[in-house]
């Protein structure tokens, strides 16, 4: 294989078992082996290894008879892994790539979870797995918001013949596998955990649409937990993320809405990059209200509102427990003038930048000035993470999570002082409130620019325990109460409340404690 301009780019040589391939190689200029291809007798594709010019392994790949990806291995250049794709469905929720499917709304949601360990268990939790008599595995996915939506329907005077949603999405090895071929074309690709939420959000929508058709409605657009999309052919295609956060944590969000200005590039983003065409959007349609669904607390318009739900957002991800996740949609157009959209994670906001992750690309940020975001966006929605915690009213900030912070860490320190990161509910320094001063483990080192919070995190993980907010707050009580005074509090750190935020020293050396009474 040569470019335009004659230069060689490699070399290849294959193998026929008749008339059908058996193995193909592809080398490098140099000589040096760059892929090797395995084929079945039918000259399908079954695996494949492809190597950096360096000799290191650069992926390595199976395929299902239909000539989908069944497994992957991709490696850094260094050796390490990058990501990977499986068949396997293990309960622990990992990263997956949208592909053909519509399902932006959806896969920015899971990975807004996946972003904080306490959304990556939520996730995990919605998942458990039995085996039957024969021995054969049982998935069963639960979403919190769906049980909700199905109860609140119940006592709507709209709904006159019946709710059938159900809220539990039950699916049989054999299903899965099947499933699992699918990958890349009805979903997404990657994990396959993730493939059995979407599979179950499928299930999940379209008991909304015998739903809203027992009873004579139409599709409720921008109704957290009623949406159905727009595709009656491909159910799972087009959504909104306050919808599916709704469903996958039972949660309420805030959310802007407005008709956007302009458009993005929707062959550019599956590029990963941004490029912004100035047209008018169509018009957006109207809010239908029901009884039963004040699911989403503020619906606004306001930019200004936008602004500080930017600012909500930007100030929680300083703090050292993450208590709301940001999910932002746009509008977007093809080449040839079709219209669409598409949605993103928000990672993080600064003063000047909103951070994405597009899912697309996974494991890649992307990133749009402040000012641009601003006039762009079509829909944005901030929703808390943890459960029974107040999304602010049109972003203005000071609902305090419950175990929360009551507000944003203030940035920098003074005399060595790492940032304070604690819940503003820590026990206060030099007093336990009775709590039994626990034996030793080990020592630790306390690291510049780690919060108290992240400290204690570490703590937990290195003892194999679930860093809950529980747990959080018992080991802070046990920490402190062996060692005395290594807790600080500074009145130029306070929440808006005017709580003492607590911290701890870059630099000192702390007793760790040997954890007791933590689930």
């Amino acid at each position: 294989m040569r470019d335009k301009d004659g230069k060689l780019l490699s070399t290849g040589k294959a193998t026929f078992n008749g008339d059908k391939i058996a193995t193909s190689e592809i080398y490098y200029p140099d000589g040096k082996l760059k892929s090797s291809s395995v084929y079945d007798e039918n000259g399908k594709i079954k695996t494949q290894k492809e190597l950096y010019e360096n000799g290191n392994v650069k992926s390595e790949t199976e395929y299902y008879a239909n000539g989908v990806i069944q497994k992957q291995k991709i490696y850094n250049e260094d050796g390490s892994l990058k990501s990977q794709i499986t068949d396997e469905i293990d309960g622990q929720v990992g990263s997956s790539a949208q592909k053909s499917q519509g399902d932006c709304y959806l896969m920015a949601s899971i990975n807004a979870l996946r972003q904080t360990t306490e959304g990556q268990q939520m996730l995990n939790n919605l998942i458990t797995i039995t085996t039957d008599a024969d021995g054969n595995k049982i998935y069963k996915v639960t979403f919190p918001g769906a049980k909700k939506a199905a109860e609140a329907l119940k006592t709507d005077p709209k709904i006159t013949n019946g709710v059938a949603i159900t809220g539990e999405y039950t699916f049989t090895e054999a299903e899965m596998q099947e499933l699992l071929k699918e990958a890349g074309r009805g979903y997404s690709i990657g994990d396959g955990d993730a493939i059995l939420l979407e599979a179950a959000f499928e299930k999940y929508r379209k008991e909304v649409k015998q739903t809203l058709e027992m009873n004579n409605l139409p599709n409720q657009v921008y109704i957290a937990g009623l949406t159905t999309g727009s595709n009656d052919d491909n159910i799972l295609r087009s959504g909104f993320s306050f919808d599916a956060l709704f469903v996958l944590t039972g949660n309420q969000s805030s959310i802007y809405i407005t008709k956007p200005e302009f458009y993005l590039d929707s062959e550019d983003l599956r590029e990963g990059k941004f490029t912004i065409i100035d047209k008018n959007a169509p018009p957006q349609q109207g809010m239908v209200q029901m009884k039963a669904m004040t699911t989403i607390t503020e619906k606004t318009s306001d930019q200004e509102k936008l602004d500080k739900m930017l600012d909500e957002l930007m100030n929680d991800l300083k703090d050292g427990i993450i208590d709301y996740m940001g999910t932002a949609g746009f509008a977007t157009m093809k080449n040839d003038g079709t219209p669409g959209g598409h949605a993103f994670t928000i990672k993080s906001v600064t003063a000047d930048e909103v951070i994405m992750i597009n899912p697309w690309h996974p494991d890649e940020e992307v990133k749009m000035s402040r000012e641009d975001f601003l006039r762009v966006v079509k829909d944005f929605a901030l929703t808390p993470l943890h459960t029974g915690a107040t999304p602010p009213s049109g972003g203005t900030g000071g609902a305090t999570p419950p175990g929360g912070t009551g507000g944003a860490t203030p940035p920098g320190g003074t005399g060595g002082a790492t940032p304070p990161g604690g819940t503003g509910g820590a026990t206060p320094p030099g007093g336990t409130g009775g709590t039994t001063t626990p034996q030793q483990k080990g020592e630790y080192t306390i690291p510049k620019g780690i919060t108290y919070t992240n400290m204690i995190i570490e703590m937990l993980k290195e003892q194999d325990i679930s860093p809950t907010r529980e747990n959080i707050r018992k080991a802070k009580e046990q920490f402190e109460a062996l060692n005395p005074g290594a807790v600080k509090t500074s009145p130029r750190f306070k929440t808006r409340r005017g709580q003492l935020i607590p911290y701890v020293l870059a630099g000192a050396t702390v007793k760790t404690p040997k954890f007791e009474g933590l689930k």
